[in-house]
């Protein structure tokens, strides 16, 4: 029979919570258009890609940095820069040639002459200059607005830096606690094979019995049936012999009675006086014994033997053959206990080599500290990022509030120059609603001229720092190149080396790219300083189970399955010659029949011929002579008869009973001696099962230093956490903080622009505003009072001016 090893279970285990996930989101919100645009043209400023070598080169040895290089990567700066400069320089200078200009009655004065397109003139300043006002108040809303929102995520953003660093020190700091959590499932497997342990005793009995009883349960059987067949022969022995003996023993009787009956019929049947009797001649002369009953051989001397081997017990004998191998698995039980008692000593063992090999997983101290320290500086400086910020909100505020003013003076000037216009019929005519509105067109010019060097100022300075962040750390974060550059050898000084600071060899490229569904243990080589599948591997704690577990052995060679008595039993019975008998000759001598005429036939027949007779005489004979055939048929023939029934029924019974009797007797004995030896050594039967119970063991084993390997890799050592980290970072300096900042001098920077066009439309509209100085109805001097002569101190009198 061929064992078949059990599968092992499914073990269940506790995974251990995950990581906290602290993900920021972006908050981009309605103003992501604007950053898009910002970005669009930023990339158009600085085309060029990232710059390793100058970086390198700027960061460990600024002395060597070639100037003709970085002036061709920052080129699209530098031409902001002159952009600005010229800005700088010339608006203030222009403002004070137009303020000497308005001094002398010109630029923006008035219309010198009416012609045909005046009015369209006049349209289409006006058209122009409500563009460039609409233009320059949307992009002012939108610089208070990316100013406003730059201030509300100051505070927001350092508290999302202090969490997400809080979020992974604590991540890390916990590693050596869940590690030293992981020892405690251990008990899982442990109890499984404890349980199996405290039945393996009986397990291996079991087994011996299954295997073995295959071959035991029908060789018992058939020993047992032997011993059936020693009784049932004995007892159709000794019916046969008795039987013999009465045949024999009567056999002189029936034959001088048969003889008489036949000499005194002959008598009678050959007188002149019977009448008919010549029917009967035939019958008369076959009363004669059909066989001879003494040629039946003896049995006696079998039947002495049998009835010497039918009195062993062999019955009771295979009962306890039956129950001494039944008691092996207790045997068994008894004989493993000690073994197994060792083997639980060693599932103790193990446990603290396996708690000894996970507890050296690498802490990460270094990084937990790294992340302390900076957590603690962005918490002792993060009150001053607070004030600073506040400073720059007001300057802001400030400036934009001088262009919500310049757009206020076009607005007032827009409104009264249009109303003058629609009440003044005469285009020479004076009105002071057109003069008040030509006035502040002209204010708001001033203002412009005034403002616009700080603007651009304010502009320029952040546009270069916002710029050079996004172009060359933010845009360089996303797509990569920044971390190919931190990992690059020789980029950075020891003191800026992560890999030094941490005292761990990574690539920071693989964690900001490959991360997010890995493992820190991966993604930081920590293979270098601890080999986690060496460490878990099975191997290197089942040895000594190994060896306990083959020490599990049974000797079940005490187990008898037939006692010697027993087997020489089966030899006597084997050699007892009963099936020697010559069961031929029984067949041969009982089959003709006791009688060679049939009695009762000839007794009627008789019967017959007597009724036919006249002589009484005869009839008186033959009367006697029926009689007499009556009694010997009743008192020999038929116990006769009956005699040979039994020998026949057994002696065939014997036949039947002794065929194939020697081969099966011997096999029985030889199936005997080979159970025998083979209970003599179950070694084979034992190893296999122990086998089984230590592949099992493996199993458990093995399921439980994956289920820890998955833990360190995929929960305590998650990536996750780490990749958060980064994207948090990235979201909190580049999303939420560099884009409001390069939104604002966008926006700042688009309204001082606008400036130009707007104070030539302001100055061409306001000279609409005004009457025409030539023609029928000319200002008179006090007319001009009106107008705004930058930067004329007088003050104009208009108590006496009538309308």
């Amino acid at each position: 029979m061929t064992q078949q090893c059990p599968s092992a279970d499914q073990l269940n285990f506790t995974d251990l919570a995950p990581p906290n996930s602290f993900k920021i989101p972006s908050s981009v919100g309605p103003l992501g258009v604007l950053y898009d645009w910002v970005n669009l043209y930023l990339d158009a400023v600085q085309p060029n890609p990232f710059p390793s070598d100058l970086l390198r080169t700027a960061i460990n040895n600024p002395t060597n940095l070639n100037v003709q290089q970085v002036a061709k990567y920052e080129a699209g700066f530098i031409v902001c820069a002159l952009i600005a400069l010229l800005y700088f320089f010339l608006m203030p200078i222009v403002g004070a040639f137009f303020a000497c200009c308005r001094c002398c009655g010109n630029c923006g004065g008035a219309v010198k002459k009416e012609s045909r397109c005046l009015a369209c003139n006049r349209g289409t300043m006006i058209t122009f200059l409500i563009m460039c006002t609409l233009i320059i108040v949307a992009g002012m809303i939108l610089a208070f607005l990316s100013n406003q929102r730059m201030t509300a995520v100051v505070q927001p953003s350092l508290n999302d830096i202090n969490n997400t660093l809080s979020n992974i020190s604590t991540v890390i700091s916990t590693v050596p606690t869940k590690i030293s959590s992981l020892s405690l499932q251990y008990d899982i497997p442990k109890a499984k094979i404890t349980t199996g342990l405290n039945g393996e005793g009986l397990i291996i009995g079991n087994t011996v019995v299954s295997v073995l009883g295959v071959s035991v349960y029908p060789t018992l059987a058939a020993v047992r049936q032997i011993a059936k067949d020693i009784q049932a022969d004995t007892s159709a022995l000794t019916f046969i012999n008795a039987s013999t003996f009465s045949l024999q023993k009567r056999q002189p009787t029936l034959e001088s009675q048969l003889n008489t009956a036949l000499t005194n019929l002959n008598t009678i049947i050959n007188s002149q006086s019977c009448q008919g009797c010549q029917v009967l001649q035939s019958a008369v002369d076959n009363l004669k014994i059909g066989t001879d009953f003494r040629q039946l051989p003896s049995v006696q001397t079998e039947l002495s033997k049998m009835q010497t081997i039918s009195q062993v017990n062999l019955s009771s004998m295979v009962d306890q053959g039956n129950q001494s191998f039944n008691s092996i698995p207790q045997k068994a039980a008894n004989q493993t206990n000690s073994t197994i008692e060792d083997i639980k000593n060693v599932l103790n063992d193990i446990q603290g080599s396996i708690n000894s090999s996970i507890n050296k997983v690498p802490s990460l101290n270094s990084v937990s500290n790294t992340m302390n320290s900076v957590q603690s500086s962005i918490i002792q400086n993060g009150t001053d990022v607070v004030r600073y910020d506040y400073y720059r909100w007001n300057v802001a505020i400030v400036l934009c509030c001088m262009i919500l003013l310049i757009m206020v003076f076009n607005i007032l000037g827009l409104l009264f120059g249009l109303c003058g216009l629609g009440c003044r019929n005469d285009p020479y005519e004076k009105n002071c609603s057109a003069a008040t509105g030509a006035n502040f067109l002209m204010a708001g010019v001033g203002f412009s001229f005034i403002f616009s060097w700080l603007l651009i100022l304010l502009v320029f300075v952040t546009f270069l720092v916002g710029a050079n962040v996004e172009t060359l750390f933010c845009k360089n974060w996303k797509n990569g190149q920044l971390f190919k550059f931190i990992d690059g050898p020789g980029n950075l000084p020891q003191n800026l080396n992560l890999s030094v600071t941490l005292n761990i060899s990574f690539q920071l490229s693989d964690i900001a790219n490959n991360c997010s569904n890995g493992s820190l243990y991966s993604a930081l080589h920590l293979d270098q300083k601890f080999n986690l599948s060496d460490a878990l591997s099975i191997g290197k704690y089942t040895g000594d189970l190994q060896n306990k577990t083959n020490n599990l052995n049974v000797n079940v060679s005490d187990v008898t399955l037939l006692q010697d008595a027993g087997i020489q039993n089966l030899k006597d019975f084997k050699s007892s010659g009963v099936d020697n008998i010559n069961y031929p000759i029984f067949n041969n001598v009982l089959a003709p029949p006791v009688v060679k005429t049939n009695i009762p036939d000839f007794l009627i027949t008789l019967n017959n011929t007597i009724q036919a007779q006249t002589d009484p005489n005869v009839r008186a004979s033959l009367n006697t002579e029926l009689k007499n055939l009556e009694t010997l048929q009743n008192t020999v023939v038929i116990p006769q008869m009956e005699d040979v029934s039994v020998v026949q029924r057994n002696v065939n019974f014997l036949v039947n009973s002794t065929q194939g009797f020697q081969s099966n007797i011997g096999g029985t004995l030889d199936s005997i001696a080979n159970l025998q030896l083979r209970l003599n050594n179950v070694t084979d039967i034992v190893k296999n099962q122990t086998t089984c119970f230590y592949n099992m063991e493996l199993n458990y084993f093995q399921q439980y230093l994956d289920w820890v390997q998955r833990m360190v890799l995929q929960n305590i050592l998650s990536c996750q956490p780490v990749s958060d980290t980064i994207s948090n970072l990235y979201t909190i300096a580049c999303e939420n903080v560099v884009n409001p900042w390069n939104a604002f001098w966008f926006c700042l920077g688009w309204c001082t622009l606008f400036l130009i066009p707007n104070i030539i439309f302001a100055v061409k509209t306001a000279k609409y505003f005004r009457p025409i100085k030539t023609g029928s109805s000319a200002p008179t001097e006090s007319t001009a009072s009106y107008e705004m002569k930058i930067p004329r101190a007088k003050t104009n009198k208009i108590d006496n001016i009538s309308y």
